[in-house]
């Protein structure tokens, strides 16, 4: 029963964090469409963003794994 209450806090906290990066991310992509005075602009990711990207994201499904697989 603690094993439960454990997951459940950990999952919280993965939901909040998820939730804080889906807002930056919008934030930054409104904080450049209004620089850029509103002009057609395509937001590009060069290589550097999937090297900061996968990490996390693959940290956050073991982790999950792992919780999951223990309790």
């Amino acid at each position: 029963m603690q094993g439960d209450a454990a997951y459940t806090v950990f999952f919280a906290f993965g939901i909040i964090w998820i939730a804080m990066g889906v807002a930056a991310f919008i934030g930054l992509l409104k904080l450049d469409k209004q620089q850029s005075g509103n002009q057609q602009q395509q937001t590009q990711f060069d290589g550097s963003g999937i090297l900061v990207a996968l990490p996390i994201i693959l940290g956050i499904v073991v982790a999950l794994a792992i919780a999951a697989k223990i309790s």
